[in-house]
């Protein structure tokens, strides 16, 4: 939640770096559809402190176990859910 807040009280200073960043890409003849991309307005402000607040109160998965396969060799392999992504331990 830090960083939504974040975002939603430093609203101002990200809207007049974005019009600088906007301003250089005409300049330097930036595509018209990668322009759009690259803008921010209030409306795709709130949209990403949206988002941000939807992802905050999804559960943490961290350690929950998501496949369990038992080897032809007998080993079992478990895969879990790990800060760095999913990771597969052999038992």
């Amino acid at each position: 939640m830090a960083i939504a807040d974040a975002l939603n009280s430093d609203r101002d200073n990200l809207l007049a770096a974005n019009a600088v960043d906007m301003e250089n890409g005409r300049n330097n003849g930036l595509d018209a559809a990668l322009l759009d991309r690259l803008e921010l307005n209030p409306a795709r402000i709130d949209g990403m402190i949206e988002g941000l607040q939807q992802v905050a109160q999804l559960p943490d998965p961290t350690g929950k176990i998501t496949d369990l396969q038992d080897r032809p060799s007998g080993i079992q392999a478990r895969q879990d859910a790990r800060a760095s992504g999913c990771g597969w331990d052999y038992l």
